[in-house]
């Protein structure tokens, strides 16, 4: 009779420690899922904008670079010394 005691007893504290166990994993599971869909929102909303700027990107560089005068990064000023052109 106290086997069968002590065998319950066993069995009640291993259903306690697995329940614990699958209720940690199913919250950490429900707080991985909020944090990643929070994160991909914030990526979303960030990445609408980035988006419509990296096809313009896409855009301008896949056309011929066309230099323009007045855009620093393209004018050789020294030429534009040489040249003696008045600004």
């Amino acid at each position: 009779i106290n086997r069968i005691v002590v065998f319950r007893k066993l069995a009640l504290i291993f259903t306690l420690i697995v329940s614990i166990l699958l209720l940690i994993m199913l919250f950490s599971l429900t707080l991985s899922v909020i944090t990643t869909m929070t994160n991909l929102r914030e990526m979303y909303k960030n990445d609408v904008d980035e988006s419509i700027r990296n096809n313009v990107r896409k855009i301008s560089s896949s056309t011929t670079p066309v230099y323009i005068q007045g855009d620093e990064s393209t004018y050789d000023h020294d030429l534009d010394l040489h040249l003696s052109v008045d600004h």
